[in-house]
């Protein structure tokens, strides 16, 4: 994916690309079969820019955008998980979002575990705000 690369030639030196691991966070945006995706903003990207991007190619955001990151508490306003395994409603911490849509969260109790991007938007997903 070409986003993920950024252009550092000066100059007339074009085309020294450089792949960019660091990442500020990420945005849910919906596919064309509405199913929510997970986007990372890159530390060279605006998070504005990629926005303004999704708007202009009609992509509709999750929470016009809201930004996630790693370390933010997160505000799950329903239950969410498969029916075996239930977890409340509440606040947990943000470990992880990953572009496949597997999410890392933790508990106030320190336990961390697996979900997925799916099942957390359709119980409302938000960053908890202060």
């Amino acid at each position: 994916m070409m986003d993920e690369f950024k252009d550092f030639g000066k100059g007339q030196t074009r085309g020294q690309f450089k792949q960019a691991k660091e990442h500020q966070g990420q945005i849910i945006y919906f596919d064309a079969k509405n199913r929510p995706k997970v986007k990372p903003i890159y530390a060279h990207q605006s998070l504005q820019a990629v926005q303004q991007e999704f708007y202009q190619q009609g992509v509709k955001l999750y929470q016009q955008g809201a930004f996630f990151y790693s370390g933010a508490t997160v505000e799950l306003p329903q239950a969410f998980g498969p029916v075996h395994q239930q977890y409340p409603s509440g606040c947990y911490k943000l470990r992880s979002l990953r572009t496949e849509g597997t999410v890392q969260l933790e508990k106030h109790t320190g336990e961390c575990f697996f979900s997925n991007i799916k099942s957390l938007v359709e119980a409302g997903i938000r960053i908890q705000s202060h």
